[in-house]
């Protein structure tokens, strides 16, 4: 997999200005149905990782940045929380079948690029779950999503860094492909200290896929899956293709 962002840049900076919690509840609910190990895909710096731990799941925690994953560990070990952490690439996974859950939060699977590349993550995640398990894969709305691309250059916010030693201020320029159906272009993450001044300014490369429903249903059960629920939100609404602002699939792995 070619990560379609650097995250080894921006990976001290990640968790200053990522700050989304509102898919943790609906997660700690997914893993309390479950008996038996849970597998975190592209779990980055521990943005989920961490209150999953704290609530006792048995975790294992899986990234292709050694820079993201450094910051997981460093903060696992500030809390005394215990996870196994794996660098590896999900198209590339070679995993016992012992995950009861598997879970790719925050639209990760978008950063697949290739059908190629999706097709082989889906089947490796699926090699890893045990007969009857399940895979929470999230995404995008395609048209939804679409909405908020273009227009030029936007200041997403300016936040506080995670230290305290100044801010940050994330921006973002992105067109949308119609050829390629990909979103494309430009992260900048400038970062400030106490007094204003701007310390490092990192721009990043931003690329991403928009998939549609009856895409996602056929690669799913490609790799063996069978599509249980779809919702549109964390609150677990129905998916609506014209307002519901994600897509939340339940895959099953028949057994």
């Amino acid at each position: 997999m070619s990560p379609a962002l650097d995250y080894s840049r921006i990976a001290h900076l990640y968790d200053s200005y990522v700050r989304f919690q509102d898919d943790v509840p609906f997660f700690l609910e997914e893993c309390r149905k479950v008996r038996g190990p849970v597998l975190e895909l592209m779990a980055g710096t521990g943005r989920l990782s961490l209150p999953l731990a704290e609530a006792g799941v048995e975790l294992t925690c899986v990234d292709s940045s050694r820079p993201m994953l450094e910051v997981l560990r460093r903060k696992l070990t500030a809390r005394g929380l215990r996870a196994a952490v794996l660098e590896a690439d999900v198209s590339q996974l070679d995993l016992p079948a012992v995950f009861s859950l598997a879970l790719m939060p925050f639209h990760s699977f978008a950063e697949l690029l290739s059908e190629e590349e999706r097709l082989a993550s889906l089947r490796c995640i699926h090699a890893a779950l045990v007969d009857g398990g399940t895979f929470l894969l999230t995404l995008h709305n395609p048209r939804v999503r679409l909405r908020s691309v273009g227009g030029g250059p936007a200041l997403l916010g300016r936040l506080p860094k995670e230290d305290g030693s100044g801010e940050v201020a994330l921006r973002a320029d992105l067109r949308y492909d119609p050829g390629m159906r990909r979103v494309r272009g430009t992260q900048t993450v400038e970062e400030m200290d106490g007094t204003g001044s701007t310390v490092a300014e990192h721009a990043l490369t931003v690329e991403f896929v928009l998939l549609e429903e009856a895409e996602i249903r056929a690669l799913a059960e490609s790799a063996g899956f069978r599509p249980e629920a779809l919702f549109g939100g964390y609150d677990r609404s129905p998916y609506d293709p014209e307002s519901s602002p994600f897509m939340i699939w339940s895959l099953r792995k028949a057994g």
